[in-house]
C-alpha cells in the first residue's frame, strides 16, 4: 500500500476510478480508518463516488464498528441515490451486523430489490447471534436456493442456540456435506459440552483436514479435557500452526505454563498469534517476568508485535510494578503506530496507576480522543488503588454525564474507592444505583466490597447481618473480606467463625490460617497462635515466603524472604 499510496499522491489528476482504487486497496489491506480519511478527502476535491466507492467505504465502517459513521455514511448514500443498488445494499447489511445493530441490518435487507443468498447467509448468523432463532429459521425455509453457506449457517444458527438435535436433522438432509459442514456440526456439539457427540461425527468423517481436527482439538481444550486434546494432537497427521497454537493457550489455561513453552519452542513455524498465545499464558499465571523475558526474545527475532502482544506485556509490567520496562513498552507502542487505539491505551493506563504514577494514566486518559468503559474503569480504580475515593466517585459522575454506560466492572471499582476512602453513605448509595438504575444484579465480589467497607469502619454486626440475607451463597472472598475486617478490629471471635466458614472453600490456603493466627496475637492468645501453625504443619500448609521486586538498569530483580540472593528475572 506504500507504493501505491505514493502513486497515486504523484498523479496529476484523481478521478472516481484512482480514488475508489485507493480506498478500496486500504479497505482490504486493513487501513479502515485510512480509507475514511482518504474518503473525507475525495468529497473536500469535489469527486462524487459511485457505488464502488460507497461500498469500501461501509466495509472500512464495519470492519472498525464505527456505527455512527456508517449511519452517516448511509443518509449520503440516500442523498446520492445509490440505496438500492444491490453492492451497496449488501455492504449495510453487513456494515450494520457486524456493528450489532440487527434492527437497522433487517431494516436495509428487507428493501433489497432482490435479497441475494450473500445477505440472507449473513442476516441468519446476525439472527443467530441474538438469539432470534425463529427468524434465522424463517429466512432459511424462504431461500429457494441455499447454498452450502446459508445450510452451514442455519446449523451453526441452531448450534449456538442450544437446539443441537435441530441442528443434526438439518446436517442430515444437506445433499452432500463437505468437511466445513461436518467441522461445523463437531463445533456445535463441542460448543454445547457434548464432547462424547463430537468425537462420534468426527469418527464418521469420510475425509479430516486440518481444521477438522484442530475443532476438535480446541473442543477438548475448552471443555477442560486437556488430556484428551493432546493425544489428539499427538494423532494428527499433519499440524499447522493454528493447531500448535490452540494446544499452547490450552495448556496455559490449565496453569501448564512448562508444557506450553516445550510446545511454543518445538513449532516450526511460529507466526505472531504463538507469541501472543505464549505471553498471554504467562501473564494469565502470574509468570509477568517470563512474558517480558519472551517480548526481548520476539525483538532479537525481528518480530513485530501484535496488540495483543503489547497488552500482554504491558499487563506483565503492571503485575510487577515494573514501570520503566512498562515506559519502553509504551514508546514501543507509539513506534507501531498503536497509541490512538484505545485497547493499547486502556493497558496502559491500568500499568501505569499500579506501577504509582497515577499522573501518567490520567495523562494518557485525557489525550485518548474517545474512551469506552473500560476506559473509564481503568481510571477510577487507579484512583481507588490510590486513596483517592472522591475523585475516584467524581470520575464516575463524568462517566455518567458522557452517556457511557456503567458495567459490573465500573461498581467493583467504585465500592472499592468508597471502602478505602472508608464513605459509607456513598457505597450504599451506589450499590442500590447499580441495582435500581442500571438492573446490575449483585455478584459475589460486589458484595464482597459492601462487607470490607462495612467491616474497614468497625461495623462487624451489620456487615455479618448483610452476608446472611445475601440473596446467593458468600463464596471464599466475601467471607476473606470479613476475615480481613475482623483483622483490622481485632475481633477475635468473629474471626474464629470467618476462619472455619474460609477453610471449607479453600482447605489448603495458607492466608486463612495466617490471617487467623495474626488475630489471635494481637489480642496476645499464643496458645491459640501455636495451635494454628500446628494445624497448618499437620495439614503441610506452608505460608509462601513475601516476595519483593525491584528494577535495576531495566532488568527485574525478585527477593524473597529470608534469602539475601537476589533471583534475576
Amino acid at each position: 500500500m506504500a507504493d501505491a499510496s505514493k502513486f497515486f499522491h504523484a498523479m496529476r489528476e484523481h478521478n472516481v476510478v484512482s480514488w475508489t482504487a485507493m480506498i478500496a486497496g486500504y479497505v482490504q489491506e486493513g487501513f479502515g480508518k485510512e480509507a475514511m480519511e482518504l474518503f473525507s478527502q475525495m468529497q473536500s476535491a469535489g469527486i462524487n463516488p459511485n457505488e464502488s466507492t460507497l461500498s469500501s467505504v461501509i466495509s472500512a465502517c464495519a470492519d472498525m464498528a464505527l456505527l455512527e459513521q456508517g449511519m452517516q455514511v448511509h443518509v449520503y448514500i440516500i442523498k446520492m441515490g445509490f440505496e438500492h443498488d444491490a453492492f451497496v445494499r449488501s455492504a449495510l447489511v453487513d456494515m450494520y451486523v457486524k456493528c450489532v445493530s440487527i434492527d437497522n441490518a433487517n431494516c436495509s435487507f428487507v428493501k433489497m430489490s432482490e435479497q441475494d443468498v450473500v445477505s440472507a447467509n449473513v442476516m441468519i448468523t446476525a439472527y443467530a447471534l441474538c438469539g432470534r432463532i425463529y427468524d434465522a429459521e424463517r429466512l432459511f425455509d424462504k431461500m429457494s436456493e441455499p447454498d452450502v453457506v446459508s445450510w452451514n449457517a442455519m446449523i451453526a444458527a441452531y448450534c449456538q442456540n442450544g437446539r443441537l438435535e435441530d441442528a443434526y436433522l438439518l446436517f442430515m438432509k444437506m445433499p452432500a456435506p463437505g468437511v466445513v459442514s461436518w467441522t461445523t456440526m463437531i463445533m456445535g456439539y463441542a460448543q454445547n459440552g457434548k464432547m462424547d457427540d463430537a468425537y462420534q461425527l468426527f469418527g464418521k468423517m469420510p475425509e479430516r483436514d486440518v481444521v477438522a481436527w484442530t475443532a476438535m482439538i480446541s473442543g477438548y481444550v475448552h471443555n477442560w479435557k486437556i488430556e484428551d486434546a493432546r493425544q489428539l494432537f499427538d494423532k494428527m497427521p499433519e499440524r499447522n500452526v493454528i493447531s500448535w497454537n490452540v494446544m499452547i493457550a490450552g495448556y496455559a489455561q490449565h496453569g501448564m505454563t512448562e508444557e506450553a513453552r516445550r510446545l511454543f519452542d518445538n513449532i516450526p513455524d511460529r507466526n505472531v498469534a504463538s507469541w501472543s498465545a505464549m505471553t498471554s499464558g504467562y501473564v494469565q499465571n502470574g509468570y509477568g517476568e517470563e512474558a517480558l523475558k519472551l517480548y526481548s526474545l520476539m525483538q532479537q527475532r525481528g518480530m513485530k508485535p501484535s496488540l495483543s502482544i503489547f497488552t500482554n506485556v504491558i499487563s506483565a509490567c503492571a503485575q510487577l510494578a515494573a514501570m520503566q520496562q512498562g515506559k519502553q513498552i509504551h514508546v514501543d507502542v507509539i513506534k507501531f503506530g498503536l497509541d490512538s487505539d484505545i485497547i493499547a491505551a486502556n493497558s496502559l493506563i491500568t500499568m501505569y496507576a499500579k506501577c504509582g504514577s497515577l499522573t501518567s494514566g490520567c495523562h494518557i486518559f485525557e489525550e485518548m480522543p474517545e474512551h469506552d468503559a473500560i476506559s473509564w474503569n481503568a481510571m477510577i480504580s487507579g484512583y481507588a488503588l490510590h486513596g483517592f475515593g472522591k475523585e475516584a466517585m467524581q470520575l464516575f459522575e463524568q462517566m455518567q454525564q458522557a452517556v457511557v454506560i456503567p458495567d459490573q466492572i465500573t461498581f467493583v471499582t467504585v465500592l472499592s474507592a468508597c471502602s478505602h476512602a472508608g464513605l459509607i453513605n456513598e457505597g450504599w448509595h451506589y450499590f442500590n444505583l447499580m441495582i435500581q438504575e442500571y438492573c446490575i444484579i449483585p455478584r459475589a465480589d460486589h458484595y464482597a466490597c459492601m462487607v470490607d467497607l462495612l467491616g474497614r469502619a468497625g461495623f462487624l454486626d451489620e456487615a455479618k447481618e448483610f452476608i446472611n440475607h445475601m440473596p446467593i451463597e458468600p463464596d471464599a472472598v466475601v467471607w476473606g473480606a470479613l476475615l480481613g475486617a475482623c483483622r483490622i478490629q481485632g475481633d477475635v471471635e468473629l474471626g474464629k467463625h470467618v476462619a472455619e466458614q474460609l477453610v471449607l472453600f479453600e482447605p489448603q490456603n495458607a492466608a486463612t490460617y495466617v490471617t487467623l493466627s495474626n488475630i489471635y496475637g494481637r489480642a496476645g492468645r499464643w496458645d491459640d497462635v501455636a495451635k494454628v501453625r500446628i494445624m497448618m504443619k499437620e495439614k503441610g500448609i506452608e505460608k509462601a515466603p513475601g516476595c519483593s521486586w525491584i528494577e535495576v538498569k531495566n532488568r527485574v530483580h525478585a527477593f524473597l524472604v529470608g534469602d539475601n540472593t537476589p533471583i534475576e528475572r
